[in-house]
């Protein structure tokens, strides 16, 4: 998910994986040629369809260690939704 601490690694090559190629106006990829390998969509965007869709995040965004450096469960950012 791009938020603005994802967003900041990326800019500062400190991410694992550097989303740089414009996928639409919501997303990101870290491969021109084949973007569904790696994408990142905006983390405002994805909770708008969330919302949008009666979902509702429960709890923090578990961010992944692709874009830091801190224990993390996993390399991809996770999330929690449950139906309102």
């Amino acid at each position: 998910m791009l938020g603005e601490d994802s967003r900041a690694a990326i800019s500062s090559g400190e991410s694992a994986v550097a989303f740089r190629f414009p996928v639409d106006e919501h997303s990101l990829s870290a491969t021109e040629i084949d973007p569904e390998n790696a994408i990142a969509i905006d983390e405002g965007f994805i909770r708008s369809a969330y919302e949008k869709n009666g979902l509702k995040l429960e709890g923090e965004v578990h961010r992944g260690t692709w874009a830091t450096n801190l224990p993390a469960l996993s390399l991809q950012d996770m999330v929690i939704a449950c139906a309102r």
